[in-house]
């Protein structure tokens, strides 16, 4: 993450996206169960916030949008399993703040 936040940070944004689809790769492979363990619905959804980010940077607003649903969905899961959980909420008001005005077009 410290490799991608600072290849953003000097504008190379699709190399940070490129690291990131990459982490995403290998993350999968180890089949995380983010829908059972909260550990990997974080680093699932940190994951998901990161892409979205450096694809609103890069203007691929499709796939904002869907790492950002991605992400929404996770926590929305999570709210069910565990109603009136303060950090879940705490990730659900995060999620719905990060979506930009222009995914809603």
């Amino acid at each position: 993450s410290d490799v991608c936040s600072s290849d953003l940070g000097v504008g190379h944004a699709e190399r940070a996206r490129a690291i990131l689809l990459e982490l995403q790769a290998k993350l999968l492979a180890l089949h995380p169960n983010p829908e059972t363990d909260l550990r990997h619905a974080n680093d699932m959804s940190r994951l998901y916030a990161s892409l979205a980010a450096i694809d609103a940077k890069l203007g691929i607003y499709d796939e904002e949008k869907m790492f950002e649903a991605e992400r929404l969905d996770l926590w929305s899961q999570w709210d069910r399993r565990l109603p009136g959980n303060p950090f879940v909420h705490r990730q659900i008001e995060t999620s719905l703040r990060d979506v930009p005005s222009h995914s809603a077009k």
